[in-house]
């Protein structure tokens, strides 16, 4: 039996930790390709230091290409341009590559639309690319140099940070798995409706909000949970590929709930039994720690990723 193919979509959190993922569940026994947009894995939450001058480009990044191919996987350094899911291909840029199981994790790029005068060139600046932090970096020099008014805000729709995002074009483009946002509709394998050996995982996953405000507000999907995705999917692909049926569940708004606001020398711990309500109990800690925990937590995780240490909490 020839060995089957896994193509993981996107490079960060989500892609990098799905493809080292599997390899390790099958033991090496299976051939993984990630196709990126970026050739540098992005530690996205301490982008907000990065415009202060708190963080340079090369703290908070490395390149991925080093990581996977030490470790067996396949790295193509360019944005997908097309889903074939009758076919089981993707196109990008060198070329076409067909697969056995998909992964989706291209994460998100921003929707500026929502709100005229957001977008590039307009009259704000986000930080939710590495290059629109060093452009806002650039902007808060120009205002220290001549202060004036400054406003700090989200638009609506928004998750954690930035303006309301969305997924790249690629994903919009297979309608038979995605909504208008470009979201995939998955189930709690992280299976996309409909395609049994087709995943999505991160902010690609489409998820449900279960609250309404009289403001849409986004469900963050980033980090953490982003992480718990990838591992399940990861754990049902190899089961796939055994021959066995996936048995990995875990729905969104199941998952605990770890989450550091960081605010300078100051902040707030997060912890609940639930990603989403209703929740049996959660705590708010508030204090210096929180600014300590995230340092530390930025070290540690641009470590085990690097070194392909997935398995690692």
């Amino acid at each position: 039996m020839s060995r089957k193919k896994v193509l993981v979509l996107g490079g960060n959190f989500a892609g990098l930790t799905a493809a080292l993922a599997v390899r390790h569940e099958l033991h090496g026994d299976v051939d993984v390709r990630v196709v990126s947009a970026s050739d540098k894995f992005l530690f996205n939450p301490s982008l907000i230091w990065l415009p202060f001058g708190k963080r340079r480009p090369a703290d908070i990044t490395f390149p991925l290409a080093p990581t996977f191919e030490s470790h067996g996987i396949e790295f193509t350094h360019a944005e997908a341009a097309g889903i074939d899911l009758a076919s089981q291909k993707v196109t990008a840029a060198p070329g076409v590559y067909d697969y056995d199981y998909l992964v989706i994790a291209t994460g998100y790029r921003n929707n500026f639309s929502v709100v005229p005068g957001l977008g590039p060139g307009g009259n704000a600046y986000t930080i939710t690319t590495l290059e629109d932090a060093i452009h806002a970096g650039e902007g808060w020099w120009r205002f220290l140099e001549d202060p004036g008014d400054i406003v700090v805000g989200a638009s609506q729709g928004a998750g954690c940070f930035g303006a309301a995002y969305e997924c790249q074009d690629v994903v919009r483009s297979a309608r038979q798995i995605a909504d208008d946002k470009g979201y995939v509709k998955v189930r709690d394998t992280y299976q996309a409706e409909g395609h049994d050996n087709v995943y999505a995982v991160g902010i690609a996953a489409a998820v449900s909000v279960p609250w309404q405000t009289a403001t849409p507000v986004g469900v963050p999907k980033t980090g953490f949970p982003t992480e718990r995705m990838a591992h399940v999917a990861a754990r049902n692909i190899a089961a796939q590929i055994r021959g066995e049926t996936p048995r990995s569940h875990e729905a969104f708004g199941d998952m605990p709930a770890v989450c550091v606001m960081d605010a300078g020398n100051n902040g707030v711990i997060i912890l609940a039994d639930k990603m989403l309500p209703p929740r049996k109990h959660g705590l708010l800690i508030p204090g210096p720690q929180a600014h300590a925990m995230k340092l530390g937590f930025e070290k540690y995780f641009l470590w085990k990723a690097r070194h392909r240490y997935v398995q690692f909490p």
